[in-house]
This record gives C-alpha cells, sequence and structure tokens, in this order.
C-alpha cells in the first residue's frame, strides 16, 4: 500500500491507528525512525513502512527540504529493492583540509 500525503495539515492517515501499538515512539508525537526511513515496528520484518517528513527530529532539518526529495526517493526504492539501484555513494570533497595535529 502506498499512501500520498500531501495536505496542509499533519495527520495521521486513517490506516495508522490500527498499527500504532507495533510502532517505536520517542515519544507521543514523535515516530522512531530509521536511516532508510523505515519506521522501528514490531510487525513482520519483511513488511516496512516508509516515511517521509516525519523524522526531523531523528534526521534533522534536512529531512523535509524539497532540494533532498531526489535523494531520500533514491535511498527508500534502495531499501525497497533490496539492492542499490541508485548510487548514492559520496564522492570526495573537493577540498581535502588538513589538520594541524
Amino acid at each position: 500500500m502506498v499512501i500520498f500525503a500531501t495536505g496542509y495539515r499533519s495527520a495521521l492517515p486513517q490506516i495508522l491507528p490500527s498499527l500504532m501499538p507495533l510502532i517505536t515512539m520517542h515519544d507521543k508525537n514523535t515516530f522512531k525512525v530509521r536511516d532508510d526511513f523505515t519506521l522501528e515496528w514490531s510487525g513482520p520484518k519483511e513488511n516496512n513502512i516508509f516515511v517521509v517528513n516525519a523524522s526531523m527530529q531523528t534526521h534533522g532539518i534536512a529531512e523535509p527540504q524539497l532540494s533532498l526529495m531526489a535523494w531520500r526517493s533514491a535511498r527508500i526504492l534502495n531499501r525497497v529493492m533490496g539492492r542499490d539501484l541508485f548510487d548514492l555513494s559520496m564522492p570526495p570533497a573537493l577540498i581535502q583540509w588538513r589538520s594541524g595535529t
């Protein structure tokens, strides 16, 4: 199932309340989200719940940024496919700073 939540207000999809007992939370209003944008939950391991724009507390202020949408989508699709369909490795930095110590 894919749920596209594009509305103005934050709201849980109607299916989510029935799954809430299985979902791990940081606190009452904050999901525990893994690096690959899946929710931590006690449901079947082969099933995943992916969230976008629901993990600013765990992923930082860049999480909801539209400029990172392609990267986020590639990260999620790599996880869904179970392989690196998209290469997300980082090239070496343009400037290599050396430590003075």
